[in-house]
């Protein structure tokens, strides 16, 4: 009966999330339109627009998605939209699985059918949801009594390939790097592992200069302020309000980046000890509360970081 029930949420969710696309869409929508339609001919997403600030697999995803579409004689962006939002909902039902298994059903049901779970893949349509998925499945190698290399080996390639995704969880394996769960060079190999994949995604893209020039702009020097985080409305709150136009003029070079990294990075001391997956919600968490700037789409960060059975 409980998984009865379990799958009944689960498609109402997924229904509900189709009916909140259908009431429009937002600048995202728009770009995943350029991007998937830059794909289809065949074209460099990095060189031909500046609406794209990830690695590549979202683009290779949503080309496809606009394939299948194209074929279907669907070719409205609304169309395009729900397509999208099935997909992205196809995700969090895969995580809601997890958290039913790992916590309780009471937790997955929350996950799918809580508002911002349903207006943030139903209307906003970002894909966090598909690089924690990714890191959930990294957890999956290590949920063993006895770590071999190769675990660690698989466990960092799946993370990789959340990197590669979207860089949600850039600066977890400095935390893992940082933990006291594992000998060194386990650390040391997974946190090696991680960023090679990351970079494997950018290496077909380095030999052509407009593309570099692409990923400097859009990627590196991608504007991280937004005054509503909480660290930024801590440091201009902590300061005369005389140096707040100096503040702005010095945003673009790194200052709440770099105190963004050194807060993150710090809250790992506060999980050495915990078990990986743990470290993972911590991490969404903690990730929330440093980042120095905030969206909507951060949102699912809590949701998925939050059961109440926390298990170290």
């Amino acid at each position: 009966m409980n998984k009865q029930r379990f799958f009944l949420l689960t498609i109402l969710s997924i229904v509900l999330k189709l009916f909140v696309s259908t009431l429009g869409h937002n600048f995202d929508m728009e770009s995943w339109n350029i991007v998937s339609d830059i794909v289809l001919d065949g074209k460099n997403i990095y060189s031909n627009t500046t609406r794209y600030n990830y690695g590549y697999t979202w683009g290779l995803i949503i080309g496809c998605i606009k394939y299948i579409t194209r074929l279907l004689n669907l070719n409205s962006i609304q169309e395009f939209h729900m397509a999208i939002v099935l997909f992205l909902s196809i995700i969090d039902s895969l995580i809601a699985i997890w958290l039913k298994n790992k916590f309780s059903e009471r937790v997955a049901i929350f996950f799918l059918l809580n508002p911002i779970s349903i207006l943030l893949t139903g209307y906003h349509s970002q894909f966090e949801n598909l690089a924690i998925l990714l890191a959930i499945a990294s957890a999956i190698p290590l949920f063993t009594k006895e770590i071999k290399y190769k675990h660690i080996i698989v466990s960092a390639i799946l993370l990789g390939l959340s990197l590669g995704t979207k860089h949600v969880f850039f600066l977890f394996p400095i935390w893992f790097l940082l933990s006291n769960k594992y000998n060194f060079k386990q650390r040391l190999l997974y946190t090696t592992i991680c960023y090679s994949v990351f970079l494997i995604f950018f290496i077909p893209f380095f030999f052509d200069p407009d593309t570099l020039q692409g990923i400097k702009d859009n990627i590196l020097k991608y504007n991280a302020l937004q005054g509503n985080a909480l660290e930024a409305h801590f440091v201009y709150q902590s300061l005369p309000n005389k140096l707040h136009d100096y503040l702005q003029l010095i945003s673009n070079n790194w200052l709440f980046r770099l105190v963004f990294f050194i807060l993150l990075i710090g809250s790992s001391f506060l999980f050495q000890n915990k078990s990986y997956h743990f470290q993972l919600l911590s991490y969404l968490l903690c990730l929330l509360i440093c980042t120095s700037m905030i969206t909507a789409e951060y949102f699912i960060l809590t949701i998925v970081a939050f059961p109440k059975n926390w298990t170290v």
